[in-house]
């Protein structure tokens, strides 16, 4: 993942860098390849990536790829958001097995809502949606 980037650790003082990108800087693609990675179960070893999708499956905020899927799909993913963006990243398992890795991501949102009804996670749920439940 050659251009994600961390510029400073969670709970540490602010770099100039991060006053501009947060915690840090990705792209959907490759969070796309992470995802894959994990799914492969090629992140360290296939018990590692499985403790990591064990994880992510505790994701609490669910506003955005999982929103309007049915109860019975699986999610394991990894939301972010500074003011005018909004991302979801993750894996979406259908009760038959089928595996879908998204990567959305949502930037120039013109209302920086920190609800819900923010417009980047109404999109991205409709999105995710659209292409899981065409495809299951």
């Amino acid at each position: 993942l050659p251009l994600t980037t961390l510029y400073r650790k969670s709970y540490s003082p602010d770099t100039e860098a991060s006053r501009l990108y947060g915690l840090g800087m990705t792209t959907p693609q490759e969070m796309l390849d992470l995802v894959l990675l994990l799914a492969e179960g090629k992140i360290g070893d296939a018990e590692t990536s499985k403790e990591l999708l064990t994880i992510l499956e505790a994701q609490a905020y669910r506003d955005g790829i999982p929103r309007h899927l049915p109860e019975d799909y699986k999610y394991a993913g990894k939301t972010g958001a500074i003011d005018a963006v909004r991302n979801d990243v993750g894996l979406v398992i259908s009760p038959e097995g089928n595996q879908f890795a998204l990567s959305v991501f949502c930037q120039q949102l013109l209302r920086s809502l920190w609800t819900a009804d923010n417009p980047g996670l109404e999109a991205i749920a409709e999105l995710s949606r659209y292409l899981v439940i065409t495809r299951a």
